[in-house]
């Protein structure tokens, strides 16, 4: 039974990843109030974690650059979400959602700018070939 939780977890996190953008455009309330309260409810969720398990800090660093890393991920966090939600209201709900999907190729490049790794010439071929869909679509969805 233990073995199914994680699997459980992954299509209930892939529901609400898809319906997220509809429901923000249904939404009665601006692109900002819905933001607010997505992340209040999901901090009151988070809140009651630590019932379920025992957590502990793995790494190395110190308490400040921990919560340094926290705090900053959790500004980039929070002007990207607000800008999807935005895009949602003031483009089609496809065409911010394909845009919102350019995540790895973001990934790609600060991966390769602040960790130094190195990637070859069939990765760059593979990566290419298999994002550039997304701009055919996008485009032609103008005409």
């Amino acid at each position: 039974m233990t073995k199914f939780i994680p699997y459980f977890a992954l299509i209930i996190s892939i529901f609400g990843i898809a319906s997220a953008p509809i429901f923000v455009v249904l939404s009665d309330v601006n692109p900002t109030v819905t933001l607010m309260l997505r992340m209040f409810l999901s901090s009151l969720i988070v809140l009651f974690l630590p019932i379920f398990g025992k957590f502990e800090i793995t790494h190395s660093v110190s308490k400040f650059k921990l919560f340094f890393l926290i705090f900053l991920s959790s500004i980039i966090f929070c002007l990207d979400l607000l800008s999807n939600h935005w895009a949602f209201v003031l483009t089609s709900v496809t065409n911010a959602t394909l845009l919102m999907n350019l995540t790895p190729f973001f990934t790609l490049l600060i991966s390769f700018m602040s960790l130094k790794e190195k990637n070859n010439y069939q990765k760059n071929i593979a990566y290419f070939y298999s994002n550039n869909w997304r701009y055919f679509i996008i485009w032609f969805s103008r005409l």
